[in-house]
């Protein structure tokens, strides 16, 4: 008589478990895309994540301003775990025609001949961000194919960072962000 109560009892946990997932009541997250930014929220915190921003190769389009809220959810970090635990640094994505790969300084190999095109971005912190979860800087894109004369291109993006100065957590002095408490750079991004 009991494994017959304890079968019964695990099928209507799988059962409920099923139900649950089929049903959206097991999303953790979501996903948003607004004015080229690409956001994960969480509905149980009320929170969000900025993921990336999608530049559109416009020079008069280069200054960043990360938004207090989207769709309802506060906006309070750039990068982190999204999904599952998948790790997600904030970056820059230049434009997709423009057919680059990101790298950072430990796939850094520059192939010659090359030319280095520099891009200074300008990035608005919202008083709501309290977290940045980047590992490593981008420091250059490189193109994928040749140019006509055998060259490569890759470009370099420096950020320069304001920051509300109701932001808890960060402040920003001449183009650059630092820890609130303890006065260091955050060293998450390419200053110039």
């Amino acid at each position: 008589m009991k494994r017959l109560g304890m079968y019964l009892t695990l099928k209507l946990c799988f059962v409920l478990a099923v139900v649950t997932l089929f049903s959206g009541c097991g999303n953790i997250y979501e996903h948003y895309e607004k004015d080229g930014f690409h956001f994960t929220v969480f509905p149980g915190t009320g929170k969000g994540v900025v993921d990336y921003w999608q530049w559109d190769g416009e020079k008069g389009h280069m200054v960043i301003t990360i938004p207090e809220t989207v769709n309802g959810y506060r906006i309070t970090q750039l990068g982190g775990r999204i999904g599952y635990g998948l790790p997600s640094d904030f970056v820059v994505h230049l434009p997709r025609d423009w057919h680059t790969i990101e790298i950072d300084d430990h796939y850094l190999e520059m192939e010659s001949p090359y030319n280095v095109v520099e891009l200074d971005f300008t990035i608005n912190i919202s008083r709501n961000i309290t977290k940045i979860e980047m590992e490593i800087p981008i420091l250059y894109y490189k193109q994928k194919e040749r140019n006509e004369d055998g060259s490569y291109t890759y470009y370099r993006a420096y950020a320069y960072v304001n920051c509300s100065e109701e932001n808890p957590v960060f402040y920003s002095e001449n183009g650059r962000l630092y820890y609130r408490e303890t006065g260091k750079l955050v060293n998450k991004f390419l200053y110039r």
